[in-house]
């Protein structure tokens, strides 16, 4: 009987709530394209905004200068990157306005300046080493006797 009952139970909940109205979406309060600071929920599945609210007061405000950008993927030659030497590591990719992005960038054999004036730093067997080239400047890292090594990165600058 315990079975019956819960299996009509079960079927009287189903039947209130596909036999409720389903409200409609409400359109956003804020535009999306706003330069209002805002958060927003997606969905992942459509692409579809869900909700948009205003920007909690900790999230960061747009910086004006100077803006360096590091990506994990050297896809533009107009870039700066820092090549990885070895799988599991990513290349690294820097752009935008003059700065320093410093990090522990593991495995690097080598960097390009892509349309920048550039310094790279970088660790090795010998302390803190740095390089500065000029734009469509390629490099690689070579021990005494010329052989290819790799190095650990420190940070890149855009001059």
């Amino acid at each position: 009987m315990r079975a019956k009952t819960r299996a009509l139970i079960l079927a009287a909940s189903l039947l209130a709530t596909t036999a409720m109205p389903v409200p409609a979406a409400a359109a956003p309060a804020i535009d999306p394209l706003s330069s209002v600071p805002k958060y927003i929920v997606v969905n992942a599945d459509t692409g579809a905004i869900m909700s948009i609210r205003p920007a909690p007061s900790r999230l960061p405000r747009p910086v004006t200068a100077p803006t360096i950008v590091n990506e994990h993927i050297c896809l533009s030659l107009a870039a700066v990157c820092f090549y990885s030497g070895a799988v599991p590591w990513a290349d690294q990719s820097f752009w935008g306005t003059p700065g320093t992005i410093t990090g522990t960038w593991p495995e690097r054999k080598g960097g390009y300046s892509g349309g920048y004036t550039a310094t790279f730093k970088w660790t090795g067997n010998t302390p803190k080493k740095s390089l500065k080239v000029g734009p469509d400047t390629g490099f690689g890292f070579a021990s005494g006797g010329g052989d290819p090594v790799r190095v650990t990165g420190k940070s890149v600058r855009i001059h």
